[in-house]
């Protein structure tokens, strides 16, 4: 039976955050406890993994070199291959205490790539699940399209991509067709309303965050 987590819905005030999250997050990253704490209770222990433009000082990848199989990272930066780089930009963002959190060797459990999402650098049908935590209102919309046609090519039969996203910033109807081209679903139940207590920040605009999951079909049997 499919759990509430596997919901795609905009984030409330009343979900779990996870502000903690291998480092102490700055409360200038207004969602992403909500974003991080739900999209790890999809990593399970045996999975190959990828955080897709998974920034430099961000912990996600953290958290999945402790909990995932075999983890991937990639991200148009050229620092994401540089050990000291992503130390430092961590200190920056973080601060020294933090940085000093971080578990000795974690570096090293990731494979790391400079890679854009319309060219990952992947075998076909490599990973279990792909990991894309606020990236796609960074991107304009073909450069979306691109980036489901590569998730599905990387994906294994049934896969998964966990994602979350900024609206209105991200229409979720469009974002919704390219998935639906590029050979996905959604993996649970779907409630596109704006809810009571719904997650929201004024600094640029009123934007909301939304949490979705999508399963590569299955290919047409012959």
């Amino acid at each position: 039976m499919l759990t509430e987590a596997w919901t795609s819905r905009f984030f409330k005030h009343e979900d779990r955050a996870a502000r903690d999250f291998v480092l102490k997050l700055p409360d200038a990253w207004w969602s992403r406890s909500y974003e991080y704490g739900w999209a790890a209770s999809f990593v399970e222990a045996e999975d190959i993994v990828l955080d897709a433009a998974s920034g430099i000082s961000h912990p996600f990848k953290f958290h999945l070199a402790a909990s995932a199989k075999t983890v991937y990272a990639c991200d148009i930066d050229s620092r994401i291959t540089d050990d000291q780089a992503i130390l430092d930009d961590v200190t920056r963002e973080f601060g020294p205490q933090e940085a000093a959190r971080l578990p000795e060797g974690i570096l090293q459990k990731i494979h790391r790539a400079e890679a854009d999402l319309t060219s990952l650098p992947y075998e076909d049908a490599f990973f279990d699940k792909i990991f894309c935590i606020s990236v796609m209102e960074h991107l304009d919309v073909s450069v979306q399209k691109r980036a489901w046609e590569q998730f599905g090519r990387t994906l294994k039969p049934e896969g998964h991509v966990i994602m979350t996203f900024d609206y209105p910033t991200v229409e979720i109807g469009i974002l919704e067709t390219l998935a639906e081209l590029a050979g996905f679903e959604y993996a649970g139940p779907v409630d596109s309303e704006m809810p009571a207590g719904a997650l929201f920040d004024d600094r640029w605009g009123r934007l909301y965050c939304y949490r979705a999951i999508f399963r590569k079909k299955k290919p047409p049997s012959t």
